[in-house]
This record gives structure tokens, sequence and C-alpha cells, in this order.
């Protein structure tokens, strides 16, 4: 095998199975782990091999709940980023200070 494995929780007895799904997980890497580039480079190829409709219905499963997770992530990290922008600006005399920018 050559790429990530998940590991899911599928049938009546919730016996773990082991699931490949080629080069698309990061070496299997915890999602809190990855930065935002590489995470969203992930969720892209895991949309992509969903879209293609060539995987197995176990394995579209366990795709979509990290490609889940994946989105949350990146979602988190991009939240963090907007609360650290800060636009300067200039009160009437000039001056030069920074507040909160308001990105919608």
């Amino acid at each position: 095998m050559t790429g990530g494995m998940i590991i899911g929780h599928f049938g009546v007895m919730n016996a773990p199975t082991v699931i490949d799904y080629g080069a698309i997980m990061t070496s299997a890497q915890k999602i809190e782990d990855l930065n935002f580039e590489t995470a969203l480079e992930e969720l892209e190829k895991i949309v992509q091999k969903l879209e293609s409709g060539e995987v197995e219905l176990e394995q579209s499963i366990a795709m979509y709940e990290r490609g889940a997770a994946l989105k949350a992530h990146c979602e988190g990290k991009l939240k963090a980023a907007k609360l650290k922008i800060e636009k300067i600006v200039l009160d009437a005399n000039g001056t030069a200070s920074t507040e909160p920018a308001k990105i919608d």
C-alpha cells in the first residue's frame, strides 16, 4: 500500500475497518497538526476522488468524514487569521494606530 489509511467503524459490531484510499491522506496526520494549505490540498483531493464516483461506499464514507473534518479545520484557520488582521487608521491629527479590520 502506498497511501494513507483511515480506520472507521462500520457494520453491526462496530468492528474497525481499515480503508486505504491511495495517496490522498498526508500520511494519516492528525488534522489539527496540518497547516491550512496542506489541509485544503487534501480536502480538494478528497472531493475530486468522491466526485469521480469510483470509490466504494465504505471508503466514500470514511473520506467524507475526513473531508468534513478538514473543512472545519480550514474554516477555523481562516477565522483565526481573520481575527488577527488589523487595519491601520489615521486619526484627525494624522497619528497612525490599528484597529480590528471588519471583513465580511
